[in-house]
C-alpha cells in the first residue's frame, strides 16, 4: 500500500507529517486547542519530541496528557522532562536506533544544540529521502554526505544576524550569540552546495524570514529544483506534499 506525505509548520514551530489518517507532530509551542482541531481528522496520531527545551515540550506534553496520544521523546532528556513532570504516561525513549511511529520509519541523528540531546530525522520514501532538522547547527560530515542521497530537505532558519546583534549585544551573552549565529539561516548559506545531490529536488524552509539571505542561493535551484520559504505565520494552512512511503 502507497499512500502520499505531507508537510506542514505551524506558526508555533511544530512540525506535522500527515501520511492517510496517520500524523506525528513534533515539539513547539502551539497552543493545545489548536493542536487538538489539526489532529481532529486523523485517526492515528503520534508525538514526536526532538528536545527538551520547555517552550517545546510544554505544549506538546499537555496535549498528549489531555488526548492519550503517545509521545516518543530522546532518552537524553526522559530524566529532564520527568524532573519538571512534564512526561504523560506511556511515554515512549528512542536512541539513535530507528524506529517506526504512525506507520512511517524514522532514523533520528544527533544535532548539535544547547539541549541535553536534540534530534533531527531521515524519513525513507519511495520518490527519495527527506531530511528534517529543527535546527540547522553543526551537522557532522557524515549527516550532510547521507543529507546528499536526499530528495528534500526541511531546516528551520530560526535566527537573523540582525536580531542577534541587538538581542546579544551584552559581553556576557557573547558565547550565547555564537551559539546561535550558527543556526538556521547561516548554516544553510555556508552548506548549501553541499546538500545538492542527485536525487535532490527541492528545500522547504521554515521559521523566521531570511531578509539578510543573498540572491546567490537561487543559483543553485535553476535546473529545475524548488526553493520554498514556508514562513511560520504567511502560509497558513499550508501542506507541502514530500513523495510517497509504502505502508
Amino acid at each position: 500500500m502507497f499512500c502520499e506525505i505531507f508537510f506542514r509548520a505551524t506558526p508555533g514551530g511544530n512540525y506535522l507529517i500527515a501520511a492517510g489518517k496517520r500524523l506525528i507532530v513534533t515539539g513547539g509551542s502551539t497552543p493545545v486547542e489548536k493542536l487538538k482541531q489539526i489532529a481532529s481528522g486523523y485517526s492515528e496520531v503520534t508525538a514526536l519530541l526532538t528536545h527538551e527545551h520547555h517552550h517545546h515540550a510544554l505544549a506538546l506534553t499537555a496535549f498528549c496528557r489531555e488526548c492519550g496520544i503517545p509521545l516518543c521523546v530522546p532518552a537524553a532528556c526522559r530524566g529532564i522532562l520527568a524532573q519538571r513532570k512534564m512526561l504523560p504516561e506511556g511515554t515512549v525513549s528512542f536512541d539513535l536506533t530507528p524506529f517506526s511511529i504512525a506507520g512511517l520509519d524514522l532514523r533520528p541523528f544527533p544535532v548539535y544544540h544547547d539541549s541535553a540531546f536534540c534530534c533531527g530525522f531521515f524519513l525513507d520514501s519511495i520518490d527519495g529521502g527527506i531530511g528534517m532538522v529543527p535546527n540547522g547547527k553543526f551537522l557532522a560530515d557524515h549527516f550532510i554526505a547521507e543529507w546528499r542521497c536526499c530528495s528534500t530537505i526541511i531546516v528551520k532558519c530560526e535566527y537573523e544576524e540582525e536580531k542577534l546583534a541587538a538581542d546579544f549585544s551584552g559581553g556576557e551573552q557573547l558565547l550565547r550569540r555564537k551559539l546561535a549565529v550558527t543556526c538556521g539561516a547561516r548554516y544553510l548559506w555556508d552548506h548549501l552546495p553541499v546538500f545538492l545531490g542527485e536525487q535532490f529536488r527541492r528545500i522547504i524552509v521554515t521559521g523566521t524570514k531570511p531578509r539578510f539571505f543573498p540572491d546567490s542561493p537561487l543559483y543553485y535551484f535553476m535546473e529545475g529544483n524548488e526553493l520554498r520559504w514556508d514562513i511560520q505565520g504567511n502560509t497558513p494552512e499550508k501542506w507541502f506534499p514530500l513523495g510517497r512511503v509504502s505502508l
